[in-house]
């Protein structure tokens, strides 16, 4: 398999920072204003076709994860990273893709949101959220958090520094969901 470009790519220097798939639809995001020759505010989507713009996108700040979660009411494009509007709503570093609009998770984290993954630790699948936030939803919690679909909960007594990235490494211990 060799790689292939989709459409014109991005502008020179711009930045891509993440990867994923919506609805099935490749949605990027990252530092850039246009994908391809079209205006797109740090997210965009790739229609098969072309590039589209995802909504308004996000202001002046990098999208630097994206990833498809179902929270209960089906399935959703949750955004991070250290934007604070999208269409001149605040949206605060962690935003959920409505099909229309970017609308804010809980009221969004305090700083910057740079990683998202899912794990389901046997009581249900979670969206866990990491960066360098201490607090998110409203509450104080420490880098590391857990959304429910509900209520951002803290995961221990989080780290002390900036997490940039998590994976789930299942050993074998963990209750299987």
């Amino acid at each position: 398999v060799w790689w292939q470009p989709l459409g014109e790519g991005l502008g020179l220097n711009e930045r891509l920072s993440s990867i994923a798939q919506f609805e099935g639809e490749t949605i990027i995001g990252g530092g850039f204003t246009a994908a391809g020759t079209v205006p797109a505010n740090r997210v965009a989507r790739w229609t098969g076709e072309g590039w589209e713009p995802l909504g308004a996108g996000f202001d002046n700040s990098n999208v630097e994860a994206l990833l498809e979660w179902d929270d209960g009411s089906g399935p959703a494009l949750f955004a991070a990273g250290s934007f604070a509007t999208s269409g001149g709503q605040a949206v605060n570093r962690i935003a959920k893709w409505n099909g229309i609009t970017w609308e804010a998770v809980a009221g969004g984290a305090d700083t910057n949101v740079t990683s998202l993954v899912i794990f389901d630790d046997g009581t249900g699948s979670a969206l866990y959220a990491a960066g360098n936030f201490q607090n998110i939803g409203g509450q104080a919690i420490s880098r590391v958090a857990q959304w429910d679909g509900t209520t951002w909960h803290p995961v221990g007594i989080g780290p002390d520094a900036f997490v940039r990235d998590m994976t789930v490494f299942e050993d074998g211990s963990a209750p299987q969901g």
